[in-house]
């Protein structure tokens, strides 16, 4: 993720000499007098902290005492940056509390080869579109945001009135989630701290499908302790944060319950050798990274992960508690196994490594390997679901031979009477003659 992105409403009055990229990282996107220069490096060497190139641009990090010895001392100096103090204060003014309501219930066509979902702005989630009858025709509200999945990209669209009739508009992502935040209801949130108070946690729950310019401020102000499906900032935060989440109609207030740093580090972290792991699971845990456009290595007991903007390493354990050390993410066995929790695990490395946009469920259905009775009834299922809103999509599920085999023996022992289902069998038997 390159921060500088969602800085475009920032400097419209001119650019800053320095930019604190990340909580403590200052940038600079300006050229500056080599006086000034000169002035610059003489705070840096009184702090005992040395610039160095990242991205090509000059930069220097601070921590948390240094950073508001550094601030202070510019003053004066003529140099001047743009703070994520700063940064807050401007998405304040761009995300007003402004309500849309939608609007009365209409039909659209759409383009049936695509898979399609629209959004909830009372649950906050995207849910798939039912595309029933003969013609490629839906039933939203007016001013629904809709995005179409096809096995490579998703497009943004939202329905308006145009001549009198009911049509969808393609929009980019960006401004898809900045409508989406006027049509939100509001919710609720909680801010943890660690017993000593000095560290803030959010869970990741609530901050789902939040605009970018929201997601990647919040990510510029984590701090190191982290823990798996929580967001941590610094305690001092707090009010930054608050009025980050309000401006998108989500409540922060303070919970009386904390968290137990010590509890967290006692997650059981022996790794697991890949020799005692199913050879289909990871082969499937690879070719979904590699499709989303990371690179995979095995070493030892882990596999390192790279994406565009950074690289993890991903252990196996025993235990049934995640958890990450520094560039460490430790993934329960028993993840190997469950389609969401990989689809959750995937959907983290996507937003940290900055890996390609595409639809991740569709993505881990297409290549989970049917090894047991639950890999082969989530297959069944999910073929079913797609069936009724993107008949390709569906098919590409069991493209590999092996997994129609399987698919097509399990609905024969259903027609015998062998085993009994409560799926919808009728409509898989369709499927498989299609294929």
């Amino acid at each position: 993720m390159d921060p500088l992105v969602y800085c475009d409403a920032c400097f419209f009055k001119g650019m800053p000499n320095l930019c604190e990229t990340y909580k403590g990282t200052f940038t600079k996107i300006a050229s500056v007098h080599f006086s000034q220069q000169n002035k610059i490096d003489r705070i840096l060497n009184r702090l005992s902290t040395r610039p160095k190139l990242l991205n090509r641009r000059w930069t220097c990090i601070l921590d948390k005492i240094h950073r508001k010895d550094f601030l202070d001392s510019l003053w004066g100096v003529g140099i001047t940056v743009h703070t994520l103090e700063d940064h807050v204060k401007v998405l304040e003014k761009l995300y007003k509390p402004e309500v849309r309501k939608l609007g009365e219930l209409s039909e659209i066509e759409i383009d049936p080869h695509e898979s399609w979902k629209k959004f909830d702005p009372q649950k906050r989630i995207w849910q798939p579109v039912d595309v029933s009858g003969k013609k490629p025709v839906i039933k939203v509200k007016l001013g629904t945001v809709l995005k179409s999945t096809d096995l490579e990209t998703e497009k943004y669209f939202r329905s308006i009135t145009s001549d009198g009739k009911i049509t969808l508009v393609p929009m980019e992502k960006r401004a898809a989630y900045n409508i989406i935040v006027t049509q939100l209801d509001t919710t609720k949130a909680l801010w943890q701290t660690d017993k000593k108070g000095q560290i803030g946690f959010v869970k990741t729950s609530y901050l789902e499908n939040l605009p970018e310019e929201i997601f990647s401020t919040l990510l510029r102000f984590q701090s190191d302790s982290k823990i798996i499906n929580y967001m941590s900032f610094d305690a001092e935060d707090y009010e930054l944060i608050r009025s980050l989440l309000e401006s998108v109609k989500i409540e922060l207030p303070r919970s009386s319950e904390t968290i137990d740093l010590e509890d967290e580090k006692k997650t059981d972290t022996f790794t697991i050798s890949f020799d005692k792991i199913e050879k289909e699971r990871l082969e499937a845990i690879a070719a979904m990274i590699i499709e989303l456009g990371g690179k995979i290595e095995q070493e030892d007991e882990h596999l390192n992960v790279t994406g565009k903007v950074d690289s993890v390493k991903i252990s196996f354990i025993q235990s049934e508690k995640s958890n990450q050390e520094s560039k460490t993410i430790f993934v329960p066995l028993s993840a190997l196994e469950d389609p969401h929790r990989i689809t959750d695990l995937l959907t983290m490395l996507r937003k940290r490594l900055g890996l390609l946009s595409m639809s991740i469920e569709n993505l881990v259905c297409r290549h989970w390997p049917i090894l047991k009775d639950s890999d082969l009834q989530y297959t069944v299922q999910s073929l079913i679901e797609y069936w009724k809103i993107d008949k390709n999509l569906a098919l590409s599920v069991i493209h590999d031979r092996m997994k129609f085999d399987k698919v097509n023996e399990w609905n024969n022992e259903i027609k015998t009477g062998n085993i009994r289902s409560n799926l919808d069998t009728i409509t898989l038997g369709k499927i498989l003659k299609s294929r």
